[in-house]
């Protein structure tokens, strides 16, 4: 299992990631595949995100 560093890490890592993508997005005619490419890719790495969270507040991490 891993430590509460290494899921704060990880979390950065996602939203940073999520970050990105969504400026990808931005970039994009939302009509084309590229659009809806990244807004998924976008979409999970905040889930991903939400879910280390929920892991972090189970352990009594909430700084």
């Amino acid at each position: 299992m891993k430590d509460k560093q290494e899921l704060k890490d990880e979390q950065k890592f996602y939203l940073k990631t999520c970050k990105e993508y969504e400026e990808q997005r931005d970039k994009q005619d939302c009509k084309s595949q590229e659009w809806h490419k990244y807004d998924r890719l976008a979409q999970l790495c905040k889930e991903r995100a939400d879910d280390i969270r929920h892991k972090l507040y189970e352990m009594r991490c909430t700084d």
